[in-house]
């Protein structure tokens, strides 16, 4: 009752604590920091990928150290050696450009979880094996539908990983350049959907996901670059103090410079 003895109206629980959870409990300050922290993730990932893609076109020093020119490059990422992983890259770019014209931040980032788990699966299973479409596509007749639909139980076909049969040879540098400045739109839209506050615990879960996927196409073009930029130091180490190789013994012997470009 209120002071004048009326009865008041019992506030219910369920206006302060909302049970559905795309939309969440009002943000405390852990949450705030997990947001600015995702943020400032999410902006680390697109300066990186952006300056791959730089170091790649022979543009920009690899951090700071090793400017590797576009001829080097293309003799050092031989697109017949490059195949498997080109392929890869390729099927990726394609298969994210319908997720990005997803609007609703939900069915956006689960999407994109989904994808990227059937891309890892392509990786890990040899990728070249698995059932491709054409890459142009043709007419379907009604017994092609039939044995589709009749085959589709025993088909490996991915969900939202789009799988084509290229005719022709691929360039790994430019496959890479493209899929560099996919996965930067992709970020973008994280980032906007991030700068919304309420932003659900769960896309924020599924964000974690996505990153240590793209983390891991980090790791393995810098993991190669380290080892170039490696033996570059070493050489010209060498031109200033030609005992330099002398003088080292046998420390760089661990650099399998060899396999850099190993697909």
């Amino acid at each position: 009752m209120d002071s004048k003895g009326s009865p008041t109206t019992p506030i219910q629980a369920s206006s302060y604590f909302p049970t559905d959870p795309t939309n969440p409990i009002p943000s405390s300050h852990s949450s705030l920091a997990k947001v600015e922290g995702l943020k400032t993730l999410v902006h680390k990932r697109v300066a990186t990928f952006s300056h791959l893609h730089r170091v790649l076109e022979g543009k920009s020093h690899y951090f700071n150290t090793v400017l590797i020119t576009k001829e080097e490059l293309s003799t050092i990422y031989d697109n017949n050696k490059m195949k498997k992983r080109s392929l890869q890259y390729f099927t990726l770019g394609t298969s994210l450009g319908p997720i990005i014209d997803i609007q609703n931040p939900i069915d956006f980032i689960k999407s994109l979880v989904s994808l990227l788990q059937e891309y890892e699966g392509f990786s890990n299973n040899d990728g070249m094996k698995q059932k491709r479409r054409p890459f142009f596509r043709k007419s379907r007749t009604l017994e092609d539908s039939m044995n589709t639909s009749n085959n589709s139980t025993d088909s490996n076909d991915f969900t939202n990983l789009d799988i084509r049969n290229i005719p022709f040879e691929l360039d790994y540098l430019q496959v890479f350049y493209a899929l560099c400045n996919i996965i930067c739109i992709i970020y973008d839209k994280i980032q906007l959907h991030l700068l919304n506050n309420n932003c659900p615990q769960v896309y924020m879960d599924c964000v974690f996901k996505i990153d240590s996927k793209f983390k891991k196409i980090i790791n393995l073009v810098t993991k190669e670059l380290d080892l170039i930029v490696h033996q570059s130091i070493k050489e010209e180490l060498g031109v200033i103090d030609p005992l330099m190789s002398q003088k080292s013994g046998g420390q760089f012997d661990d650099w399998e410079t060899s396999s850099v470009v190993s697909p």
